[in-house]
């Protein structure tokens, strides 16, 4: 089975790509700022440190991550809109990619 990182999974967005990913027989992990709920992951998209952490996470727990949707934004004051318009119309992407394994 395949397993797909969703960022930012507890919004409309997120939780809906996580469900229908899930439907279709990925295994899913889905990350979250806040304090993660069953079948989820701490992961803030905006701090390295966090990156780091949840990267050595995945590799100490033996899981390789086939692919990536990025939907998680980071938040400040000017950035917040600007952020949700990058990844919800896809005009362009914040995504780092780091090899995991």
């Amino acid at each position: 089975m395949k397993t797909i990182v969703v960022t930012g999974c507890t919004g409309s967005i997120g939780g809906a790509a996580v469900k229908m990913l899930r439907e279709k027989g990925y295994d899913v992990i889905g990350t979250t700022r806040r304090e993660p709920r069953v079948g989820e992951r701490r992961l803030d998209v905006g701090s390295l440190a966090s990156v780091v952490a949840f990267v050595e996470r995945l590799k100490a727990d033996g899981i390789k991550v086939d692919g990536l949707m990025t939907n998680g934004a980071y938040h400040n004051d000017k950035l917040h809109l600007y952020a949700f318009l990058l990844n919800s119309r896809g005009y362009a992407s914040d995504t780092i990619y780091i090899p995991i394994g």
